[in-house]
């Protein structure tokens, strides 16, 4: 990966690739990014980053948030270089899924 756009905790968002990448983050057993496919498209990516997260938590309001950031999956979308950063953030997805706002 490149370092010209810097994530949350300083983590780059861009990629070396012709392909939007997808990692994984285990919130129960972080070991950092785990890769998790590519795809060719923004939307693909994002859609499939949903998904993950989507398999990963059953919960809903405050308690099934809560459930989620200590077992569920977070997913990491890169875009590739010389795109735009993707703009998705798998816990404003899982906020609005729990029925709570985004701060």
């Amino acid at each position: 990966m490149n370092t010209e756009t810097e994530g949350k905790e300083g983590q780059t968002m861009q990629n070396s690739t012709d392909r939007y990448e997808l990692f994984v983050i285990d919130m129960y057993e972080y070991s950092g990014w785990q890769p998790a496919g590519t795809r060719a498209t923004e939307r693909e990516a994002v859609e499939a980053a949903k998904r993950i997260i989507l398999d990963s938590f059953s919960g809903t309001g405050e308690a099934g948030y809560r459930q989620w950031l200590m077992f569920g999956e977070d997913v990491i979308v890169t875009a590739p270089a010389g795109a735009p950063r993707v703009e998705f953030s798998g816990r404003a997805f899982v906020k609005s899924l729990c029925g709570l706002s985004s701060d």
